[in-house]
């Protein structure tokens, strides 16, 4: 034990005499060998902000091709590394059952717009552009005397239920059957002469049809033939009458019936709902499209709305069909170069898969990391500079195209604390020139600029509590000045207040084992 105390006591000497040693030869040479002092000055210049970062160079656009329906590949038209030109074809597909589902489709769209039609009591062209509310008027379809009212006002209708028969009794329609022989010499357009049973005196008329086709009786063949008649107010379907055609090959008689009215049609609502009005009764003359009924809206406004829908419907399904059969030719989509082929003749190919990958180069990106200290500066459409190693002396225009919102986290520190987060900012080169995808960018962002301002060099400026210090040579000695400073690069920072123009300033001391410029001994100036 004793032996161990007389060596430790032994050892506490030693260090404390080294040390007091150490202390005599550094006061020496001091004295013999002054700190060596770095100097610059406050002068006038520009002062530009920039961030700088770097990242791999990639195409501007990558678009992806893929079919919009399964199929059988019938030709490829390109190879991997081919230019192409927007809208070429790239490669053609072989689909058996797709043009028949495009013209179910198209029947399907076809039928909608029918109903819709028929509901708003307009040709089936103008269903697009007609106010939905005119289904709740009911119109006569021709000219015509109500003949037959069926319902009141304040009834609850269905859609499609007759509510009143509409005939046009201007003229009465009489067939005749002729047989072959005479009908041959039968023209539509002819005039006729006809003696009706009920009436002395003739009445004129015009041959409005002739049947094509043939009607056995007994052992002939007849044809119907049909003479339009004005009606001056006493004839009436069910009349017979005698009838002289004149023909080129002479009169051609025959004996005809009245059959029925020139119009004689039942009028109904497209839709259900409640009579609100009725506008007409029995023996009322109308005129074509006259509303002769409107009904309440609610219920029926929906029975319109639900067709209007299933158009809307039908017309999506055929124009997907018909894009589906379009699409059986894929086409580029951008001006640029195949960098990936995935089919060939005779595969199979899924909908939706991508088959082609066509990357632009007439603009470029590059994907740059900036730390968090900096990012609050970084907005979009700030201008950058770029360069490449491959390329030195070169410089191209850029842009800041996308910020990012969010970083990550940086990797972590030597005593285990997480380092600055990083967040991806997107840099485009409109006209990269002779560069290439995947060389190492080097990008410059300019962020703010001061043009012939009071600037200090960056090394001489340091803080302390909170405040920008810098030392001014007066007299041979450092002095600490406190100063306000504003934008600041890699070299200068602005002086706002605390320093004039041409003061000599620190930038720098050998004395680094030290209190910063501590002691107040001898110094040797070194101009920067």
């Amino acid at each position: 034990m004793k032996k161990k105390l007389v060596i430790a006591l032994v050892l506490i000497v030693v260090i404390a005499g080294s040390a007091i040693g150490i202390a005599r030869f550094r006061k020496k040479s001091k004295v013999e060998n002054p700190d060596v002092i770095a100097t610059g000055q406050v002068t006038r210049g520009d002062i530009r902000l920039t961030v700088e970062g770097w990242g791999s160079l990639s195409a501007g656009q990558v678009k992806e091709v893929a079919p919009l329906t399964e199929g059988l590949v019938d030709r490829v038209l390109v190879a991997e590394g081919e230019d192409v030109e927007e809208g070429d074809p790239l490669l053609v597909l072989y689909n058996a059952t797709l043009g028949m589902e495009v013209e179910k489709a198209r029947l399907e769209l076809d039928q909608a717009r029918l109903e819709l039609a028929k509901i708003l009591g307009v040709p089936p062209e103008q269903v697009d552009t007609t106010n939905p509310d005119l289904a709740l008027s009911v119109r006569a379809p021709v000219a015509g005397r109500v003949a037959e009212l069926k319902v009141n006002e304040g009834d609850q209708i269905g859609a499609n239920q007759d509510l009143l028969r509409l005939v046009d009794d201007s003229q009465v329609l009489v067939e005749l059957f002729l047989d072959e022989g005479s009908a041959k010499n039968v023209k539509v357009g002819q005039k006729a002469e006809l003696l009706f049973h009920d009436f002395s005196g003739s009445t004129s008329g015009t041959v409005k049809e002739v049947d094509s086709n043939r009607y056995p009786e007994a052992s002939a063949f007849m044809r119907r033939v049909v003479i339009a008649v004005p009606n001056p107010g006493l004839l009436t379907p069910e009349m017979k009458a005698e009838v002289n055609i004149s023909t080129d090959a002479g009169l051609v008689a025959g004996t005809g019936d009245a059959t029925k009215w020139k119009e004689d049609t039942w009028v109904s609502s497209g839709v259900g709902g409640r009579i609100e009005k009725l506008q007409v009764k029995e023996g009322s003359r109308v005129k074509p499209g006259q509303v002769l009924a409107s009904l309440e809206k609610s219920s029926a406004l929906l029975d319109v709305y639900s067709n209007i829908l299933s158009l809307r419907q039908a017309q999506v399904g055929y124009e997907r069909k018909q894009e589906e059969l379009d699409g059986l030719t894929l086409k580029a989509p951008i001006s640029g170069q195949v960098i990936a082929l995935n089919t060939e003749d005779g595969q199979k190919v899924e909908a939706g898969k991508t088959v082609v990958r066509i990357a632009s180069y007439e603009q470029m990106n590059t994907e740059i990391m900036i730390d968090e200290l900096d990012i609050i500066h970084i907005k979009p459409d700030m201008e950058a500079v770029v360069t490449v190693d491959a390329m030195p002396g070169e410089t191209f225009a850029a842009t800041v195209v996308e910020v990012a919102r969010e970083g990550s986290k940086g990797e972590d520190m030597y005593d285990g604390s997480m380092g600055a987060s990083g967040f991806p900012v997107k840099v485009e080169i409109m006209d990269p020139g002779d560069l290439r995808a995947g060389m190492t960018a080097n990008v410059s962002i300019f962020i703010d600029e001061r043009k012939d301002v009071l600037a200090v060099p960056i090394e001489a400026v340091y803080e302390k509590e909170g405040a920008s210090f810098v030392q001014v040579m007066e007299g041979g000695k450092p002095k600490e000045v406190e100063v306000q400073l504003g934008l600041q690069d890699r070299a200068l920072a602005e002086v706002l207040d605390g320093l004039t123009e041409g003061q000599e300033v620190v930038t720098g001391s050998s004395a680094d084992d030290e209190m910063f410029f501590g002691g107040g001994g001898p110094v040797r100036r070194v101009r920067m």
